[in-house]
């Protein structure tokens, strides 16, 4: 009779596994799926591809779902499961020699048979789905998120009745609700995962440090990204249309400042086009002075980001950077 309940109850067990395997399978695998690599297979017209994306932009009642079929197969597996298979250790336990054993074979076979239960559950229906899931993410996901889907939108009124006692118990405790707080990620977590992408082996040494420098570009001043003075590459005011267009083919510039006696004192900004335009047969021969453009000044200590905001709003395209004491440190292209 023993070893039939222990039959009874794995058989259950077994049964159930795979249903508890499935909710863990479509859960993670819209959770770790890249959403770049959906969207490309969506764009190539696979229907589940175009589901799985759906769902990924308002993925809460997906979630919900699936965390339902997790407790109601793990209720399945607690009430129809581990009682047969306590029984069977329990009256294994009964036959003992041991009078103690004798005595609490009903605690010990009930303690014997959550453990069997619990074991085949986490392994077969959570690590093992898991570690499965982590080898293929995407393509598990266009076989399981569709039907899984399917099974959130019959369990919608169900969801409903359970986020509405939710925000009322959150309301009676004060407790604001954060949904979907939870998918954005700080700057500070954004550099974990690019840090984590790179001892994966997902981001080469140097793409992780131009994501960083993305990351910290608000921080960055215009003094840390400007073309120092000293590699400024200009021409004073009064040289001739020859003597610039030598400068742009030297260096292959597009505009460069124009200066007055020094660096300290730029007065415009040449444009190669404007003077390709000058050098034109049959053109009157102007100056560079009345070639150039009024020049775009900020401080060494103003954010990086700013100044291209502001390149963004007056339409500029070089900016001199004056240091502390007015004079000329460098100068930024947009």
């Amino acid at each position: 009779m023993e070893f039939i309940n222990l039959f009874r109850g794995l058989f259950i067990l077994f049964l159930i596994i795979p249903f508890a395997a499935f909710f863990v399978i479509s859960e993670y695998s819209l959770a770790v799926s890249r959403v770049t690599r959906i969207a490309e297979i969506a764009d190539q017209g696979n229907a589940a591809a175009k589901t799985v994306r759906t769902v990924m932009r308002d993925p809460d009642r997906f979630y919900a779902a699936t965390q339902i079929g997790v407790t109601i197969t793990s209720l399945l597996i607690g009430s129809w499961c581990e009682e047969p298979i306590s029984a069977f250790f329990a009256g294994a336990l009964a036959m003992a020699d041991a009078p103690w054993l004798s005595t609490a074979s009903a605690t010990l076979g009930s303690i014997l048979g959550l453990a069997v239960a619990s074991y085949f559950q986490i392994v077969l229906a959570e690590l093992i789905p898991r570690a499965l899931t982590r080898t293929a993410a995407e393509r598990i996901a266009l076989v399981v998120v569709p039907p899984m889907n399917i099974l959130a939108a019959i369990l919608t009124p169900f969801i409903w009745l359970l986020k509405s006692s939710l925000r009322s118990v959150l309301k009676l405790l004060r407790v604001k609700d954060q949904d979907g707080a939870d998918r954005v990620h700080s700057i500070a977590e954004l550099k974990m995962l690019v840090e984590a992408s790179e001892r994966g082996g997902a981001l080469e040494a140097e793409q992780r440090e131009l994501l960083n420098a993305v990351f910290s570009f608000g921080d960055t001043t215009v003094r840390e990204v400007m073309v120092p003075r000293t590699e400024i590459v200009s021409i004073p005011v009064d040289a001739r249309l020859s003597q610039a267009m030598h400068v742009f083919s030297t260096h292959a510039a597009e505009r460069v400042p124009v200066y007055e006696g020094d660096l300290d004192h730029i007065v415009g900004i040449l444009h190669v086009k404007d003077l390709l335009r000058a050098l034109l047969p049959n053109t009157r021969m102007p100056s560079v002075h009345q070639l150039m453009h009024e020049p775009f000044f900020v401080p060494d200590t103003q954010r990086a980001d700013e100044v291209l905001q502001q390149f963004r709003v007056k339409h500029e395209h070089v900016a001199v950077v004056l240091d502390e004491y007015g004079g000329t440190g460098g100068h930024r292209h947009a």
